[in-house]
This record gives C-alpha cells, sequence and structure tokens, in this order.
C-alpha cells in the first residue's frame, strides 16, 4: 500500500487548534503522511485579541533549499496562512517546481467581512497571485470578496457563479467559496467549480450560531484527504463540509472556550462514516 504525502504550508499556534495544528490529525487519521513548512510561530489564536507572531521567513528558505537537495516529493501541497512578502514569493517559486502535485491554496486572510487581526490589506494582492498556482482554492465568502474588490452587499446566487468564474479567471482551476450567505435566505451554501467534470455546483449546510476558529483549516484538510482518496470535488465538499457540521454540533456540548478551536480528534471517526455514507 502506497502512502499519500502531503505538506502543509501553513503556521504553527502555540495554544489553540487551528491551521497545522487542527490539520495534521484529520490527515493522519486519514493514513497520509504531514511535513509541515511553517510560515509562522503563532503564540495563540488571533481571536483572543493579543497575540505574537514569528515570522520564518528564513527558516522556510534553509528547509525549502535541502528539501530540493533531498528531492523530496509531495502528492500534495496545502498553503493557508503567509505572513509576509518575502514569503510569499518562496511559496510561489516552490510551488512552480513542483510535477504531479496537487496543490490547493486557502487563501487564509479574513472572515465575517474583515481581515484578520493583525493583517496588512496588501495581503491581498500577494493572495491574488498565489491563488494562480491552485489547482483547487477555497476561499471563504469575505475571502473571495477580497479576492475579487468585491463588498458583501446584496449577493445573490447569479453574482456567486460570477464570482468562481471571476476566481477562475485569475488563474485557479477549481473553485470552491464556502460560508456564503444568500440574501434573505437563512441557509447556508458553497459554490464551485470542478475543473475535473467541467461543472459547477452548490451544496447546502445548516448554519451554526457559533464561532470557533480553525474550521476552514478542518475544511480544507479533510477536502484534501478525499481528492486524494479519488472522490470528486463535490463530494469532498460534502463529505468536508458534514464534518465540520459534525464537529461544532459536538464540540458546543463540551466546557470550554470556543475560541481554541474545534475539538477535532474525538470525532476524527465521523469522516470515515461520511465517507462511508457518500461514497
Amino acid at each position: 500500500m502506497s502512502v499519500k504525502k502531503v505538506c502543509l504550508i501553513n503556521d504553527i499556534a502555540g495554544y489553540g487548534r487551528v491551521a497545522s495544528t487542527a490539520m495534521m490529525p484529520v490527515l493522519c487519521s486519514q493514513n497520509i503522511m504531514s511535513s509541515i513548512l511553517p510560515t509562522a510561530l503563532v503564540s495563540n489564536v488571533l481571536d483572543y485579541g493579543k497575540f505574537h507572531i514569528e515570522d520564518l521567513k528564513e527558516v522556510m528558505a534553509k528547509t525549502i533549499d535541502v528539501w530540493n537537495q533531498l528531492d523530496f516529493h509531495f502528492d500534495a501541497i496545502a498553503t493557508g496562512f503567509v505572513n509576509s512578502d518575502g514569503e510569499f514569493e518562496l511559496i510561489e517559486n516552490y510551488l512552480c517546481q513542483q510535477q504531479n502535485t496537487l496543490i490547493l491554496v486557502d487563501p487564509t486572510m479574513g472572515d465575517d467581512g474583515h481581515l484578520y487581526p493583525g493583517l496588512d490589506p496588501h495581503i491581498v494582492d500577494r493572495m491574488r497571485s498565489l491563488i494562480a498556482c491552485g489547482h483547487v482554492i477555497t476561499p471563504n465568502m469575505t475571502e473571495a470578496a477580497l479576492l475579487l474588490g468585491e463588498d458583501l452587499k446584496d449577493i445573490d446566487e447569479s453574482k456567486i457563479y460570477q464570482w468562481v468564474e471571476r476566481l477562475r479567471e485569475m488563474g485557479a482551476e477549481s473553485v470552491v467559496i464556502t460560508s456564503v450567505f444568500l440574501k434573505d435566505d437563512p441557509r447556508g451554501y458553497m459554490f464551485g467549480y470542478d475543473h475535473d467534470t467541467q461543472k459547477p455546483f452548490k451544496l447546502t449546510f445548516i448554519p451554526i450560531d457559533a464561532r470557533f476558529p480553525g474550521t476552514g483549516d478542518v475544511f480544507a484538510a479533510v477536502l484534501l484527504s478525499k481528492l486524494l482518496s479519488g472522490h470528486s470535488l463535490k463530494e469532498a465538499c460534502q463529505i468536508a463540509s458534514d464534518f465540520i457540521y459534525d464537529c461544532i454540533n459536538d464540540s458546543m456540548l463540551a466546557d470550554y472556550d470556543h475560541i481554541e478551536g474545534m475539538l477535532v480528534e474525538k470525532n476524527l471517526y465521523r469522516i470515515m462514516e461520511l465517507d462511508h455514507v457518500k461514497g
């Protein structure tokens, strides 16, 4: 049995279940070997309002140099939080070197209509360049609007499909816009386009009135694991969405600060259950 290998280009949070810390358990549960090219050491989840971010550009450069000398290869690479201009350049150059590697770009920049705390607005321009490297990109609704220079007023289905197409025109092959909420509609949606099937798609989810950092990271990890196991993009999105829903519901029953992120590990068995149902 061959072992799939994935590289996570993302930050490492010292406190809280986000970014690489949240993604690795998901991938490991799916028998995927995970490596990390860390973009930053972050003291804790940004939602606390006070944090320290240690840029790791120099570490990244040295790591990439050694990895290239050792001829390391990955079946997939997933990018997330990027901390500086120099890191964007390093990552783009590294991704351009890859052959037969699935590249997923999660343009981690913001949510709820604004950038994450501590991020400079110029990150949007750099992220526009990075998404062109992706076979699959997974912006949430806020990030899609930022990438396209749009606002979040009077969003309807037609406009979101236009956004999907415009993001593809920026270089991405397949697009998934998550956490979409339409005008006068209580449901939540994902809209996407699958390059392999050459078809757009729409999925519905039930919104939960709760805030858990790291849901986008976990979504990307589940999505990537299912793509590597042969699921279509639409199927992988459905499994990932259902897992997030189950994980949030279970986490809400536990007595802890939800800013720390979801209880991922205790719910990993659900991925296999969902895989059986959806597959």
